[in-house]
C-alpha cells in the first residue's frame, strides 16, 4: 500500500436570510498527502471577508447568526450520496457570529 492524496473541503452554511442564497459555498480546500493508516490534522482558516453575502438590493452585508462549518473528502450535497460516488466523510460544526 502506499501514499496518496485527497483533496478536503470546507464548505460554509450561511444563515437563514430573507433573500435566496446557495445551500453552502466552498471557501477552502487543500490537498493533503497521506500515508496508509496516517491521520492528519488540517487547518483552515477562514478570512472574515468570506462570511460575507449579497442580499437582494445588491448590497454586501454580514449577517449574524448560526454558520454552519463542514469540512470533509467531498461536497455536502445529495451528489455525495449516490451509487459509485466518494464515500462523504464530513465534519460538521457550528459557530455564531453577532454583528
Amino acid at each position: 500500500v502506499r501514499e496518496f492524496e485527497q483533496v478536503i473541503h470546507l464548505y460554509l452554511k450561511t444563515p437563514d436570510a430573507e433573500y435566496t442564497q446557495p445551500l453552502q459555498s466552498q471557501k477552502g480546500f487543500k490537498q493533503v498527502k497521506f500515508s496508509p493508516g496516517a491521520v492528519k490534522t488540517v487547518n483552515f482558516t477562514v478570512p472574515i471577508k468570506h462570511l460575507y453575502s449579497t442580499n437582494a438590493q445588491g448590497e454586501t452585508i454580514l449577517l449574524s447568526g448560526k454558520y454552519e462549518v463542514v469540512i470533509g473528502n467531498t461536497s455536502p450535497g445529495k451528489r455525495s450520496a449516490e451509487p459509485g460516488a466518494v464515500k462523504p466523510q464530513l465534519l460538521n460544526s457550528l459557530f455564531e457570529l453577532m454583528v
